[in-house]
C-alpha cells in the first residue's frame, strides 16, 4: 500500500465485527479475549503485529465473546465469520478506513454508517444452517489466558 496515512485510524473499528467504535465502548484485545475468539471462530486472532488492522474491540464483542466462553450466556455473536482484515492496495478504492465516512458519528448515530464492500475488509457472515453458532467449550488451558485470568474467571463461576 502507499506510504500516507489513512483518512481513520484502524483503531476506531472494532476487529471482530468492523463496526466504528468510539472511545468510549472500545475495549482492549487482552488474552482471554484472543482465547475467546479462537474457540469461537476456529482460528487466531491475528494481524496485531499490523498497522493496517484494528487493535481494538467494540464493547458488544468484548462481552459476547467473554460470556460466551464463561458459559453465562451461550448466545454469542450475531455471525459465524468474522470481520476478515487484509493489507489496502490503495487509500482510494480499497481502505476500509478510508471509504468510511465517520465525522461527526458518535455511539448514537454510529448506526447510520455505511460501511463500504472493499477487498481489503471482508464483512462477518451471519450464523445459518452451514455456520451454526458454536457450543463453548467445556474447558480451556489456563496458559491459554494466563493463569491469574483464569483464577479470576474460576472465582465469577
Amino acid at each position: 500500500m502507499q506510504r500516507r496515512s489513512c483518512i481513520n485510524n484502524p483503531n476506531i473499528f472494532c476487529y471482530v465485527c468492523g463496526l466504528f467504535t468510539p472511545s468510549k465502548i472500545q475495549r482492549n484485545i487482552t488474552p482471554m479475549r484472543k482465547t475467546a475468539y479462537k474457540h469461537y471462530f476456529d482460528c487466531e486472532l491475528g494481524d496485531q503485529d499490523k498497522p493496517w488492522a484494528p487493535h481494538i474491540v467494540c464493547n458488544s464483542c468484548y462481552s459476547s465473546l467473554t460470556s460466551w466462553l464463561g458459559r453465562s450466556r451461550v448466545r454469542g455473536l450475531l455471525f459465524a465469520v468474522p470481520m476478515i482484515w487484509r493489507e489496502p492496495i490503495d487509500h482510494v478504492t480499497d481502505c476500509y478506513f478510508c471509504m468510511t465516512s465517520v465525522a461527526g458519528s458518535t455511539i448514537k448515530t454510529r448506526t447510520h454508517i455505511k460501511y463500504p464492500d472493499c477487498r481489503s475488509a471482508l464483512k462477518p457472515v451471519p450464523h445459518d444452517d452451514k455456520n451454526p453458532k458454536p457450543k463453548p467449550p467445556e474447558q480451556y488451558s489456563c496458559t491459554e489466558v494466563g493463569l491469574h485470568l483464569c483464577r479470576k474467571h474460576i472465582k465469577l463461576r
